[in-house]
C-alpha cells in the first residue's frame, strides 16, 4: 500500500524513502527495488459492524512493514493504474485479504497529497463504504495479510497511514452521531408507542367514567319512579338510546289472563306467563312510527305473553335464573341477537330485560346491563312492595271509615231514645230508671266519640282533612285545655304546671281547632299513665322560627324501643298495658298526624319508671309551615 498522505515516496518493500527521479521511476537506496514515483491512485473499503461496546471496523496488517515508524494495521486495499474499475477493486482487495465478499457503495472520502516542489499530485487516495450481502463477517486474512481483525472505532490499533486515522476518526463521530440519531429515534418511536398505549387506557377510562355516569344518572332517575310500570317504561326508554342496543323488551311475571288469544295456549302449562310491561323498538324510541320501525324489531304477539316453555329465549331467563344470549330466528342476512337478563323482583319467578341488537355484547356492555337489571329488579320489587302496601292501607282505612259509619248511624238512634227515655221517666218519678237511662247515653256519647276518632284520623290518613291554619295564641289553647282537665287531675291527686317565660311571644301559625286537639290528647295520655301523687308540668320554649311545647309527667314510662311505634295507629306497648289502662292507642297517633300535616314535628324521650316528656313544635309564621312539607292547608285571604 502506497504511503497515503505523504509528500515523498516510499519503497514499497522496506519502506525506505525513494527521492523523485526525472523519470516515472526510482530505485531504492537501501533495497535496490524500482518504485513507481509517477502520481498514484490507491483504494480502500471501510467495512463496519455493531460490536459489544459499539461500532467496530475492520482492519489489516500488511507485510512486509509498510512504513519504517509507523502502525502495521490498515484498511483493505490496493493501489491501481488510471482507468480501472476502482469498485472492483476494492472488491478484490476485500476477497484477497480478507477472504469476504463485499458489496461496494458510495465514496466516503477522498485524499490527495504532493511532494512539494511543484505541487503536482503525487498520490490519490479514495474510500469506499462497504457492506457483507452475506451478513458473514468472520475475516480469514490471505494474499500479505498475515492479520484481519475487528477494532472499536474508539480504541483503534497504530495506524500504518496518517490519512486513514483521520478517515476513521471522522467515521467515529458519524457512527456516533448515527448511533445518537438511531438511539433518538428509537426513544421517540418507544415514546409513540407509550403516548399511544397511555392514550388507548385513556379512552377505555374516559369510556367507563362515561359509562359509570351514565348508569349512576340512570339509577337515580329510576329511583324517583314509585310505580312498577313507571320504573319498567323509563328504563326501557333510557337503555333503547343505547348505541349497542336496538331494541328493548322489559317481562314481568304473571297468570295466564288471556289465553285464548295466546299463540302458545296449546303447548303452554297455564300455570304462569311472562307478560310484557314495557318495550321500544327501532333507532327513533318509544315515539318512532311503527312503519318506520325494522319488522325485526316491532313487537310481534308472541312477545305479549310468552309461556315458561324451555327453548325460548326469554324463557330460559326466566327458568334458569341467570343471563342468556341467543340469535333470534327469521331475521334475515343481518340477524338480531337476544341478551336476556334475569330481574329479581323477589317473586318465585323472575322477570326478564331483553336486549335486541345487530352485534353480540362485548364483557363491558354485558356486565353494565346486568347491573342495571339487577337495580331494576330491587326498584321494581320496592316498588311493588310499596303499591301493595298503599292498597292494603286503602282497604283498611275504608273499611275502617266504613265500618265506623254503619255504627255511627245506630249509635245516633240509640242516644237520641235513650236521651227521650231519660225525660220521661225523670218526668214520671222513676228516678232509678232515669239513672240507667242516663248510664246508656253516657256510654253511647263514649262510644260515639271513639268511633268518630276512627273516622276523623282514616280521614287524616287518606289526605281528607282541610286545615285552615290562622295565628293564633299557644299558650292561652294550652291554659283554656289544662282548666278543663283540672278536676280530673285533682281526683287522681296530681299536679298540674304551667311554665311560659315572662315576656314572651307564644302566637303560632296554626289551625286553632286541630292545635287543640293535638294538646287535649298529650294532656289525655299524660294524665292517663301518670299515678296518684304525680305531676304533669307543660312548658313553652320560643324562639325566632319555631314555638316548642313539652308536656311532661312522672308516669310509668316508655321503653326507647316502643319511641316509634306509639305514634303508629292502634298500636299499644303491651297487652299487660292495655289491659291495666285501655284504650284504643290511636291518640298518639292522632297528635303526630295533626303536628306534622301543619308543617311541624313531635317526639318522645323516656325510659321506663322515669316518666316521659312529649315534644311538639309548631311554625311562627306562614312560611315555616309551608317549608313544613304539608300543602293540604286553606290560608285566609291576603295571607301567604
Amino acid at each position: 500500500m502506497t504511503a497515503l498522505g505523504a509528500r515523498s515516496r516510499y519503497c514499497g518493500d522496506c519502506g525506505a524513502p525513494v527521492v523523485r527521479g526525472e523519470g516515472d521511476g526510482a530505485v531504492c537506496p537501501e533495497c535496490g527495488s524500482v518504485v513507481q514515483t509517477s502520481p498514484e491512485l490507491t483504494v480502500a473499503g471501510i467495512l463496519t459492524r455493531e460490536g459489544p461496546a459499539g461500532p467496530e471496523v475492520l482492519l489489516v496488517r500488511r507485510r512486509p512493514t509498510v512504513r519504517r515508524g509507523a502502525g502495521l494495521y490498515c484498511l483493505p486495499g490496493q493501489r491501481v493504474r488510471r482507468g480501472v474499475d476502482v469498485r472492483a477493486a476494492v472488491k478484490r482487495a476485500f476477497r484477497d485479504l480478507t477472504g469476504l465478499g463485499v458489496e461496494v457503495g458510495d465514496v466516503y472520502e477522498v485524499h490527495s497529497s504532493s511532494d512539494g516542489e511543484d505541487g503536482a499530485a503525487a498520490t490519490v487516495s479514495s474510500w469506499f463504504r462497504v457492506a457483507s450481502p452475506e451478513g458473514d463477517t468472520e475475516a480469514i486474512p490471505g494474499c500479505d495479510a498475515d492479520a484481519a481483525e475487528w477494532f472499536p472505532l474508539d480504541r483503534l490499533p497504530a495506524l500504518a497511514y496518517a490519512t486513514e486515522a483521520v478517515v476513521l476518526r471522522r467515521l467515529r463521530g458519524h457512527e456516533a452521531r448515527g448511533e445518537e440519531r438511531r438511539g433518538e429515534a428509537d426513544l421517540s418511536a418507544r415514546l409513540h408507542l407509550r403516548q399511544q398505549k397511555y392514550r388507548e387506557l385513556l379512552d377505555a377510562y374516559t369510556h367507563e367514567l362515561m359509562r359509570g355516569a351514565w348508569i349512576n344518572e340512570l339509577h337515580l332517575k329510576l329511583s324517583k319512579s314509585t310505580a312498577p310500570g313507571d320504573i319498567a317504561a323509563l328504563a326501557a326508554e333510557q337503555l333503547a338510546a343505547r348505541v349497542e342496543v336496538d331494541a328493548v323488551r322489559i317481562w314481568r311475571p304473571g297468570p295466564p289472563d288471556r289465553c285464548d288469544a295466546c299463540p302458545w295456549a296449546e303447548r303452554c302449562s297455564r300455570d304462569r306467563c311472562l307478560h310484557l310491561v314495557a318495550s321500544v323498538s327501532g333507532e327513533g324510541g318509544a315515539d318512532t312510527d311503527v312503519a318506520a320501525i325494522p319488522a325485526a324489531l316491532q313487537v310481534s304477539s308472541e312477545e305479549e305473553r310468552v309461556p315458561l316453555n324451555p327453548g325460548v329465549p326469554a324463557a330460559d331467563v326466566a327458568l334458569r335464573g341467570q343471563p342468556v344470549r341467543a340469535e333470534l330466528p327469521g331475521a334475515g342476512a343481518q340477524p338480531r341477537r337476544f341478551e336476556g337478563f334475569p330481574l329479581d323482583t323477589g317473586e318465585d319467578v323472575p322477570g326478564v330485560l331483553g336486549l335486541i341488537s345487530r352485534v353480540p355484547l362485548d364483557f363491558n356492555a354485558r356486565r353494565l346491563f346486568e347491573m342495571v337489571a339487577r337495580h331494576m329488579g330491587t326498584l321494581i320489587a320496592r316498588a311493588t312492595l310499596l303499591e301493595d302496601l298503599r292498597v292494603a292501607n286503602q282497604v283498611k282505612l275504608g273499611f275502617i271509615a266504613r265500618m265506623s259509619h254503619e255504627l255511627k248511624t245506630p249509635l245516633t238512634a240509640i242516644l237520641g231514645y235513650s236521651e227521650l227515655l231519660r225525660e220521661e221517666l225523670l218526668a214520671a218519678g222513676h228516678e232509678m230508671g232515669a239513672d240507667g237511662a242516663a248510664t246508656i247515653e253516657e256510654s253511647g256519647r263514649k262510644l260515639l266519640g271513639i268511633v268518630e276518632s276512627i273516622l276523623e284520623i282514616a280521614s287524616l290518613q287518606s289526605g281528607a282533612v282541610r286545615f285552615r291554619p290562622d295565628r293564633i295564641d299557644l299558650a292561652a289553647t294550652i291554659a283554656r285545655c289544662l282548666e278543663a282537665r283540672r278536676k280530673d287531675a285533682e281526683k287522681k291527686g296530681l299536679a298540674l304546671d304551667f311554665v311560659v317565660p315572662e315576656g314572651a311571644d307564644t302566637t303560632v301559625w296554626a289551625d286553632p281547632r286541630r292545635t287543640r286537639q293535638v294538646v287535649e290528647h298529650l294532656l289525655d295520655n299524660a294524665l292517663k299513665f301518670t299515678n296518684r301523687g304525680g305531676s304533669v308540668a307543660v312548658r313553652l320554649r320560643p324562639d325566632e322560627e319555631w314555638l316548642t311545647c313539652e308536656v311532661a309527667d312522672t308516669g310509668i314510662g316508655i321503653a326507647p324501643e316502643y319511641h316509634k311505634s306509639i305514634f303508629e295507629a292502634f298500636v299499644q306497648v303491651s297487652e299487660k298495658m292495655y289491659l291495666e289502662y285501655g284504650g284504643l292507642g290511636i291518640g298518639l297517633s292522632f297528635a303526630k298526624i295533626l303536628v306534622e300535616q301543619q308543617g311541624g314535628r313531635i317526639w318522645v324521650e323516656s325510659r321506663p319508671g322515669e316518666g316521659a316528656r312529649f315534644t311538639f313544635s309548631l311554625p311562627r309564621h306562614a312560611s315555616s309551615h309551608r317549608r313544613g312539607g304539608t300543602d293540604r292547608v286553606d290560608r285566609p285571604a291576603g295571607e301567604e
